[in-house]
């Protein structure tokens, strides 16, 4: 038979891997929705505490520091260090990006509840450009950091664990200090900065 009578085998290209030699309907297959992930999610803030719970010091207190503004290519760059009363566990923590807007302020104010400390840093923008986003962001993080230590001395306890979220710690704070990848997503210390 001619050519153009003989159905047309789909290319790689039009079909994709798993369709090679079949033809493309135009519909995709549609993943069923895990029974599993709103659990796992309703387990999140559970996990951070836990997480907190094995490594808080016997004799301390456990921190956490955090940024913000890192990723966007102007303005000045935020962080965060708190302080969280040990066995407090708030509601609703988690990864700051993954707390629905309208539940934010909401978990703000129940985070500035369970604190024993909290502190705030920020590098502006002309400290960004002169020093680059890397050592800015130690320099607004050193500065939350130290707001946060001056209450805790205030409070009679001045030695502790901070988490840090990151590959890094922060150089330059006299502090025992633990770098945590993806630690606001892990550590309630981290997600409440």
């Amino acid at each position: 038979p001619p050519q153009e009578d003989r159905p047309r085998r789909a290319t790689r290209g039009e079909a994709g891997r798993r369709n090679w030699g079949r033809r493309d309907t135009g519909a995709r297959r549609r993943k069923k929705p895990s029974r599993i992930a709103p659990l796992i999610r309703r387990q999140a803030p559970l996990s951070l505490f836990r997480f907190d719970a094995a490594r808080r010091p016997a004799n301390g207190w456990l921190g956490g520091c955090d940024e913000a503004g890192r990723g966007p290519w102007a303005g000045p760059v935020v962080a965060a260090a708190v302080v969280l009363k040990p066995r407090t566990a708030i509601p609703g923590l988690n990864d700051s990006k993954l707390i629905p807007e309208a539940r934010r302020d909401a978990v703000y104010d129940l985070v500035l509840t369970a604190a024993l400390a909290w502190g705030v840093g920020q590098a502006e923008v002309a400290e960004v450009d002169h020093w680059n986003i890397h050592r800015a962001t130690f320099l607004a993080m050193r500065r939350a950091v130290s707001d946060m230590l001056e209450q805790m001395a205030r409070r009679g306890r001045p030695a502790g664990l901070l988490l840090v979220d990151g590959r890094h710690t922060i150089p330059g704070v006299q502090l025992v200090q633990q770098a945590v990848i993806r630690g606001d997503r892990r550590s309630a210390c981290v997600a409440a900065a």
